[in-house]
């Protein structure tokens, strides 16, 4: 099966995820079985920050788009994880202290974890989601 269909597959079984700690469980087996998917395909350099950027975004869009137009699971936007980026390190950085390397690097998921923990506690008052959006809007509107 192509990266695709396994990330939709997977998309399918968190879907019905009722807390943190279960999304979070499917989280990480989700990145996985895209590293394993990818070693298999000679892409041994599939790492945790390209696999959290891949799930995280799509879950997102998944979300945007609702589930009148998507046929898979909707997994709850309450569990779901930030995207993790340049632009969000540097914009929340007076926050939460940036990762050891650049995202795109990011081979420990420990410490992609503990980002989104401190994310989760330093947003716990909104949806890390709606920081997210209002981070965008201020580089979109900072030039960035």
């Amino acid at each position: 099966a192509s990266a695709n269909v396994l990330l939709l597959e997977r998309i399918n079984l968190g879907a019905p995820s009722t807390s943190q700690d279960i999304f979070d469980s499917w989280h990480k087996e989700t990145v996985e079985h895209l590293q394993a998917h990818y070693a298999t395909a000679g892409y041994s350099n599939f790492n945790v920050g390209l696999a959290q950027k891949w799930i995280n975004m799509s879950c997102k869009f998944l979300i945007l788009l609702g589930p009148s137009r998507v046929e898979v699971g909707m997994p709850p936007l309450q569990f779901c994880h930030v995207p993790i980026d340049r632009l969000l390190m540097t914009a929340w950085a007076e926050y939460i202290p940036r990762l050891d390397s650049p995202w795109s690097q990011l081979i420990d998921y420990g410490e992609y974890m503990g980002y989104q923990h401190a994310v989760r506690n330093t947003f716990s008052s909104t949806s890390p989601h709606v920081a997210e959006f209002w981070a965008w809007q201020g580089a979109y509107e900072g030039g960035e």
